[in-house]
């Protein structure tokens, strides 16, 4: 399968996933994240949606931060709890599997950035009123996919999440 047939596969997942009835674990949150990957992507803080099982991440701040200097910085990651144990009274420990995609040009898309990575978020999530997590999350993928100059990308980090039901 190509990569832009991946790329739509995906969005389609995305949206089905996002469109469907809103359940009591729907929210909206954000997560701030201390990690940066081996080409140099860090990330400012995400805006995120979750519904159940399901999170998408979007990094709003850094496209808007990056529209003044005609820079075009879009990412956007997704996670799915694949594991959810009782940690104690009110908390669970998660796995969570999933991946993300960078875009990185300028404005007139001369010279285009992409990076693709699979991750896996590990952690505990505070249930009471809203909610709150913590997660160590390695990460692995290729950048820059599109030019020909693929190469190998790692990294990781500490991510922490809070989201209102």
């Amino acid at each position: 399968m190509s990569v832009p047939k991946m790329i739509a596969a995906a969005a389609l997942l995305v949206t089905g996933l996002l469109t469907t009835s809103s359940e009591a674990h729907a929210g909206f949150g954000a997560t701030a994240s201390l990690s940066s990957l081996s080409d140099g992507t860090a990330w400012y803080p995400s805006l995120d949606y979750r519904q159940k099982k399901f999170v998408v991440q979007v990094h709003a701040l850094e496209l808007i931060g990056g529209l003044p200097a005609d820079t075009i910085n879009l990412g956007v990651d997704g996670a799915y709890v694949v594991q959810k144990v009782e940690l104690g009274n009110g908390v669970d420990g998660v796995v969570q599997v999933g991946g993300g995609f960078r875009l990185l040009s300028d404005t007139g898309f001369d010279n285009p950035s992409f990076n693709l990575v699979a991750k896996t978020r590990m952690g505990a999530e505070l249930k009471k009123g809203g909610g709150f997590g913590v997660y160590a999350v390695p990460t692995i993928g290729v950048s820059s996919i599109v030019t020909g100059d693929a190469t190998l990308t790692y990294g990781g980090g500490l991510e922490v999440s809070f989201w209102l039901k």
